[in-house]
């Protein structure tokens, strides 16, 4: 199958979730054989509505020359997603949407009136439109129906890293460890920086940078943090899983989330997850909204070692299994075929 991937919404920052999800599926839909390209902010440039719809006219011409089967368009709000979409229906060309959580109730609240009518006016026919809108979750589905209910929906997850290969030794450590946008909101940092405040027993080390969502509300909030926990620049490759493997457990208080690529991450690499409920719940055990009631429930779960290093010891050989690229991938195959048929038959 000759499928091209367009990612005009990144990568914002070097940690940016989006950008690493799409490597790592045309990577290996590539491996598997199939013919594929990816277009990005990097060959094409698509900030702001204007420059946005003139990118899109760019793009139609490199997609007429590529043959796409299939075109996965990824994230919405995109006036040139947009104008490509219009263009893909025009030429009976199969196209998929990944919202990214996009449409979730907490994105939607920042800037609420602006979405609520960009949703209203243009993307409710260009998510009717496609042959797919695919979601991480059954909750992203229902997020997906909500704004655009002649959508036609499947739900595949993100995929997790390929099989660890580090070789070298790693000494157990007592810290808890988040990896993340510097995204106060979304991410809970706030709710983390209150729960680290009530558990001065605690180390906290949250590795990531600035997001350009309220970086200003970010600086205070990490100037203001207490000593136990430290916002430390992002990491990657050997260093990253090191690190994973070293923390006593992994910990994430976001709002609201599609499907976190740094939980599986710590799934992958056998260290224990202790989420907020926004967050898949199947391998992690869960804190509250609450910082007060979180700290708790944080301390109660990390007195229980034994259950803590089981529960992450299963959940590491699922994931594994699971949610492995070339699971997904295969996966993702049987979508696409469906979003072909679906369009051929329009």
């Amino acid at each position: 199958m000759n499928i091209v991937h367009v990612n005009l919404g990144g990568p914002q920052v070097s940690v940016d979730g989006i950008a690493a999800v799409v490597r790592t599926i045309a990577s290996t839909q590539q491996e598997s054989g199939h013919t594929v390209r990816s277009l990005t902010d990097e060959e094409y440039t698509a900030r702001g509505l204007w420059r946005g719809v003139r990118s899109a006219w760019k793009i139609r011409q490199a997609l007429m020359a590529t043959g796409a089967d299939v075109v996965h368009l990824h994230s919405v709000y995109r006036p040139a997603h947009t104008v490509l979409g219009l263009f893909l229906r025009r030429r009976h060309v199969a196209y998929a949407v990944s919202p990214h959580s996009g449409l979730s109730s907490g994105s939607m609240q920042r800037q609420r009136l602006r979405k609520m009518i960009y949703v209203g006016l243009v993307e409710r026919r260009f998510l009717g439109g496609a042959g797919s809108v695919i979601c991480l979750s059954d909750i992203e589905a229902a997020d997906v129906k909500a704004a655009a209910h002649h959508a036609t929906t499947d739900v595949v997850p993100n995929p997790g890293p390929a099989p660890s290969i580090l070789r070298t030794v790693v000494v157990p450590s007592d810290f808890l460890i988040t990896l993340c946008r510097f995204d106060v909101e979304q991410k809970g940092l706030d709710r983390l920086v209150e729960i680290a405040r009530l558990t001065p027993h605690l180390r906290f080390r949250v590795f990531g940078e600035s997001d350009l969502n309220d970086p200003s509300r970010a600086a205070a909030l990490i100037a203001a943090a207490p000593p136990n926990i430290t916002f430390e620049p992002p990491v990657s490759g050997a260093e990253k899983e090191s690190l994973l493997l070293s923390a006593a457990a992994y910990i994430q208080t976001s709002r609201w989330e599609g499907q976190s690529v740094s939980v599986l991450e710590a799934l992958a690499a056998g260290t224990p997850c202790i989420v907020s409920r926004y967050i898949e719940q199947t391998f992690s055990d869960a804190v509250d909204d609450d910082p007060a009631i979180a700290a708790e429930e944080l301390t109660a779960a990390l007195a229980d070692r034994t259950r803590l290093a089981a529960s992450a010891h299963d959940a590491r050989e699922i994931v594994l299994e699971r949610y492995s690229p070339r699971a997904i991938c295969a996966v993702l195959d049987n979508v696409y075929a469906s979003t072909v048929q679906r369009t051929n038959g329009r």
